[in-house]
């Protein structure tokens, strides 16, 4: 299986947090010898630049976790689909023109067509009612997410499948929602398919055969080559002189 991975939409939030986070240190250092010459109490000077330094990082670390834990989803999805064969390509933060702040996951092109993945590495027990998605405590408490994961890849896929029509693909982007394997999900009505990672690949295979070109197309998009088919062997006439000849058909005739 080929895989193209491009950087996460989420190095371009990075970068600008990095930029705030310098901002606040500047902030800080510089309120200091300017506080110097005001009517202003030490403890106010030092709170401010303490208040400035401390967003700064804890800026940084939550950047930074965000980072890995999106990270860990996509590994675990790739591992997964690695096992796929070479008729399949796999694309990694696929950003959908006129969407680039919000990429999909993981999109997988093959013999049953594309679909778009969008990889949730949460392993607690997760509530799904429609759209409506919340996080389950072990006291029963529900609180539901802000944004519904199943909405936001649906949306995307949507995006997606307007975005290869264009470029001369003309089958559906089917969405699906994926979770680590040890989450708990209790699920009502859906709005797409649902997941586990150890179910990702027997679901891709089971998929109904609508090879319209989308391998081709995706390599096409990311600049690649398209796949060459297989040659076909031309018959060869003397094929039957080759043959041996079999030895009964003298005695019985």
């Amino acid at each position: 299986m080929q895989v193209i991975r491009h950087k996460r939409s989420g190095d371009g939030v990075q970068k600008r947090g990095l930029i705030f986070v310098g901002l606040l240190l500047v902030v800080a250092l510089g309120v200091w010898p300017w506080s110097r010459t005001q009517p202003m109490v030490d403890v106010v000077r030092m709170y401010l630049s303490a208040v400035a330094l401390l967003s700064g990082i804890a800026i940084l670390v939550l950047l930074a976790i965000r980072s890995k834990y999106k990270n860990i989803g996509e590994d675990m999805a790739l591992q997964e689909l690695r096992k796929l064969g070479n008729e399949y390509l796999t694309i990694v933060n696929f950003s959908v023109p006129g969407h680039k702040r919000r990429a999909i996951d993981v999109v997988v092109a093959g013999p049953h067509g594309v679909v778009a993945v969008e990889v949730k590495p949460r392993a607690h027990k997760m509530r799904c009612r429609g759209d409506l998605w919340s996080t389950m405590k072990t006291n029963g408490d529900a609180i539901p997410l802000k944004r519904s994961p199943s909405k936001h890849v649906r949306t995307l896929s949507v995006s997606l499948m307007g975005h290869l029509r264009k470029n001369g693909f003309h089958g559906a982007v089917n969405p699906a929602l994926v979770f680590q394997n040890s989450a708990e999900l209790d699920l009502v009505n859906p709005t797409v398919t649902v997941m586990r990672v150890k179910e990702l690949m027997r679901w891709l295979q089971a998929l109904p055969k609508e090879d319209l070109g989308a391998v081709d197309v995706l390599l096409t998009l990311e600049g690649k080559a398209p796949r060459q088919p297989a040659p076909v062997q031309a018959a060869d006439p003397l094929a039957k002189e080759r043959l041996p000849k079999d030895p009964l058909a003298r005695e019985g005739s």
